[in-house]
């Protein structure tokens, strides 16, 4: 008795079932990775505010500036390579050596969101102790301007002055700090996010809510930024809860600027 044969037919019925199979099931997938990055993302950004406490216990209750030349434990260099000590270290090698340890604050890679995989791949490891912060560091941006909404606080410090200032005006950018004892509301202050620059990187040590020359904010958790208060806690936003906060721009997924 002879065995029956599939068809053709039968077999690219049988492959076109496979294919719409696997193209329902591909996009939640996808989906599934996304939120697990968005959950690394939070934890990364947890770690950074928990870092920075340590290091404003340590500096008179002021956050390591994005950048800075002033009060800092190793010159001029970005918060990125304060909190993971890497600014001590002028050799790349060196610096790659610093990527799984924990001889800093935070290690090296803490400062990286995982939805940045082509950064990830080969992060960068090129800014020295004494560069001018032309090679961005890190994914995540540090606030750089005082707040609209005079119920938090002027938070933005001079550490020369002594006066409330901001990343711009009279006094220099770089010697403006955040206070932790001057915010009113931690837990609406905004002070780490996703952050995208003006020429669209995906790299950025900075960011501004609401000067659109600046980088601004990252929607790159699926059109939703993750974005950490002064209290410590990280939350997941859309355009209305950022503007909520007093954001008046950002870059959604697709890299395209909101207003």
């Amino acid at each position: 008795m002879l065995k029956k044969r599939f068809t053709l037919i039968e077999l690219l019925v049988v492959i076109a079932i496979i294919a719409i199979l696997a193209s329902m099931l591909l996009p939640a997938l996808q989906q599934a990775r996304n939120k697990g990055y968005s959950a690394k993302c939070t934890g990364n950004q947890k770690q950074i505010m928990m870092a920075s406490a340590f290091y404003s216990d340590e500096n008179d209750g002021f956050m390591v500036n994005r950048t800075s030349t002033d009060r800092t434990l190793y010159g001029p260099t970005t918060a990125a390579l304060i909190l993971t000590h890497a600014a001590s270290i002028a050799d790349d090698q060196a610096k790659r050596d610093l990527m799984n340890s924990s001889s800093g604050y935070l290690s090296w890679m803490v400062m990286f969101c995982p939805m940045q995989k082509n950064i990830i791949k080969n992060p960068p490891l090129t800014e020295k102790a004494t560069g001018t912060n032309s090679n961005y560091t890190n994914t995540y941006g540090f606030r750089y301007s005082q707040p609209d909404d005079a119920t938090l606080g002027n938070f933005m410090w001079n550490a020369n002055t002594k006066a409330p200032s901001n990343y711009g005006g009279a006094a220099p950018w770089d010697q403006c700090f955040i206070q932790y004892k001057r915010i009113k509301r931690p837990s609406a202050a905004l002070l780490v996010a996703d952050a995208l620059t003006t020429a669209k990187t995906d790299m950025s040590y900075q960011v501004h809510f609401w000067s659109t020359t600046q980088p601004g904010v990252y929607m790159v958790h699926s059109d939703r930024a993750n974005v950490a208060a002064a209290d410590g806690h990280v939350a997941s936003m859309g355009t209305g809860d950022l503007r909520e906060h007093g954001v008046k721009f950002g870059y959604t997924a697709n890299q395209n600027m909101w207003q």
